[in-house]
């Protein structure tokens, strides 16, 4: 139910409630963890951030990141970078290593 914009929301949800949703539909997918945390809203988040670096792998590419997902330091968006590199190591050595 759409309601009026009170506080900046267009909808009456609280953050907590979207927590609890996206848990209860990440249990129901039966991926209740996210490494040893519980599912979380965050995780979408991260998730678009490692994608972005993998597929955009320039300086152009990590300020564009930084712009979309709002960090005001390109330190913070460049933390994303190391999941990039774990993944090429990874596949180098799957394609090598018998």
């Amino acid at each position: 139910q759409v309601y009026r914009i009170k506080e900046g929301r267009l909808f009456t949800i609280t953050d907590r409630r979207v927590q609890q949703i996206v848990y209860e539909v990440g249990v129901s997918a039966g991926i209740p963890l996210v490494g040893s945390k519980k599912i979380h809203p965050h995780h979408f988040r991260h998730s678009h951030c490692v994608a972005w670096v993998r597929e955009n792998q320039t300086m152009e590419g990590l300020r564009t990141l930084q712009q979309r997902v709002g960090h005001a330091s390109i330190n913070t968006t460049a933390h994303y970078l190391q999941f990039a590199a774990r993944q090429q190591e990874e596949i180098v050595k799957r394609l090598f290593t018998k």
